[in-house]
């Protein structure tokens, strides 16, 4: 892929304010979000001001679900990866106001549910700079790691080139464009070629050049290069994300995140977690993490040890990654239900993602028969005896169900020329609110439309939908269509539905069938229950 020689999203109006960390150690929440925020100007075009307060407070050592970090004194993508992904955030920063002091945050429903990061692998040297412009072009700013020290920046031309190699990062910014030409004299120190990444601070916008600054694609400490810290990544941004109707339920066990990787000394290994149902609610997707790109896995769902589905595909972008299902898998409330996965992570050793109690970092707990790790798919260990307080990351979804009824009357034991009909169309639902409801009428040529009533939602003459924008809980919804037959024969018209949300009813569609003049009509449902007429 070929990528222009510069590329700015300031001048696409696809960046948020500028925000100031203060005397808060709290760069990398900043960093983390602006590539949110960022993603959805792009995508929603809607502007958002997230807080970073609420996610560097829940995710520290004053919280129930936090890591072993003092809040206001340093983290890490992989906190805030843990923090979104658990489904705690992002909340508005109307909600959680930010305060570079503050160490308790109240808990607040999620504003969406971000499903995909990209954790990119590290730079391999100055010009392995493609990873973080694929992604910047195609989803979202990258937030990355850095060695900051005044003594290394520019003042007067805004760069920073850091041109040693004996320090560990302790900065994240966020790149938001490059300039492969920027002059390699305006460095403080002349860097070895021209080029530079344009990268968002949060140092406030007296910093900079309105709070931005060029950092040479020669720093050795940029994104991972030569960086003497285990564990850091090239980058992180966000690919995607959903809106809170999508999945129902998050199971899961690793609400720390991931911060640990196991492995067989190969670069294929196996893991499993196993849940109880809470609700009839179908499984719909898994997440977990991959740390190489182009990672090929294998997916098994078992449901009280019957296999339900098998999933194969490859992950191109390494990092937390959710897998839709190519099926929903039905559950009832009670059953067991287990996640398999093998996992091939090209040139990376560790394939399994683990959340584990690190001194000084986590305070992790765990299960006996919970989740599970093997070798080869076949020998299997219960991780709790392998590693105490350690649990496999690997998180399960159910989707929002709906169980909507279909029912369908006339007024009518059959029919002749010019005679008027009404037919009378019920939807129920007994389950979840069903969103985004869609009845396609498809009406015989013999019958004519001569006027509608909905009790819900809307009905275009035109097109034949009946479209409803949600169907609440335990709530009838209605349909009349008076019509007039014009051609002499028998009369059928089937009703198609269709929701965003999956029906467990597994209905799709009913038809009515009028049988000319002397003989009975015959209305039938998909499992050919007849029902009596209604004279209206």
């Amino acid at each position: 892929m070929t990528y222009p020689e510069s590329y700015d999203l300031r001048n696409l109006s696809y960046v948020t304010p500028v925000k100031n960390q203060v005397n808060g150690g709290n760069c990398w929440a900043f960093a983390s979000y602006a590539s949110l925020e960022s993603y959805l100007l792009i995508n929603e075009n809607i502007t958002y001001d997230f807080s970073e307060n609420n996610l560097k407070n829940l995710m520290g050592s004053y919280s129930k679900n936090g890591t072993d970090f003092n809040p206001n004194n340093g983290g890490n993508e992989f906190m805030a990866a843990a923090y979104l992904s658990r489904w705690s955030g992002p909340v508005l920063e109307s909600q959680d106001p930010y305060d570079a002091t503050s160490v308790y945050s109240e808990e607040f429903n999620a504003t969406y549910y971000v499903q995909d990061i990209a954790f990119l692998e590290r730079r391999e040297n100055a010009l392995d700079n493609d990873k973080i412009k694929y992604v910047l072009l195609n989803y979202s700013p990258v937030a990355v790691s850095l060695y900051y020290s005044s003594s290394y920046y520019n003042y007067s031309s805004y760069s920073y080139y850091y041109n040693d190699s004996n320090k560990v990062a302790n900065h994240m910014v966020t790149v938001v464009g490059w300039d492969d030409n920027y002059n390699a004299s305006l460095f403080k120190v002349e860097a070895p070629g021209n080029g530079a990444f344009i990268v968002k601070n949060s140092f406030g916008t007296g910093f900079g050049d309105e709070g931005y600054f060029y950092i040479s694609y020669y720093d050795s400490a940029l994104a991972g290069y030569n960086d003497l810290a285990e564990g850091n990544i090239g980058g992180f941004a966000i690919l995607n994300i959903e809106e809170t109707d999508v999945y129902k339920t998050n199971y899961q066990y690793d609400i720390l995140g991931y911060n640990l990787g196991w492995g067989y000394d190969s670069e294929t290994g196996w893991f499993a977690s196993k849940y109880n149902s809470s609700s009839n609610n179908p499984l719909t997707a898994v997440a977990t993490y991959f740390f190489s790109e182009n990672s090929e896995y294998s997916l098994y769902v078992y449901v009280n040890e019957e296999l339900k589905l098998t999933q194969n595909g490859t992950i191109e972008i390494p990092g937390y990654r959710t897998i839709i299902l190519n099926s929903p898998v039905l559950l009832n409330e009670g059953d067991e239900f287990k996640v398999v996965i093998k996992s091939t992570t090209p040139g990376y050793n560790y394939p399994i993602p683990i959340e584990a109690q690190i001194d000084n970092y986590s305070k992790a707990t765990s299960n006996p028969n919970e989740t599970f790790i093997s070798e080869d798919g076949i020998n299997w260990v219960d991780l709790y005896s392998a590693k105490t307080n350690a649990s496999v990351c690997l998180k399960v979804f159910t989707g929002y169900a709906t169980n909507l009824t279909m029912q369908i009357l006339a007024n009518t034991t059959g029919y002749i020329e010019n005679e008027y009909i009404q037919y009378i169309l019920n939807i129920t639902n007994n389950y979840d609110t069903s969103k985004q409801v869609n009845i396609s009428a498809i009406l015989d040529s013999g019958a004519n439309i001569i006027s509608t009533y909905v009790s819900k939602g809307s009905y275009d003459v035109n097109t034949n939908i009946w479209s409803i924008n949600e169907i609440g809980t335990n709530e009838t919804v209605q349909l009349i269509l008076n019509t007039q037959i014009i051609n002499v024969g028998n009369v059928t018209n089937t009703f198609n539905l269709v929701s965003k949300l999956y029906n467990l009813n597994n209905i799709t569609s009913i038809n009515i069938t009028l049988v000319n003049k002397n003989y009975s009509y015959i209305v039938l449902d998909d499992v050919g229950e007849s029902y009596p007429s209604s004279i209206i």
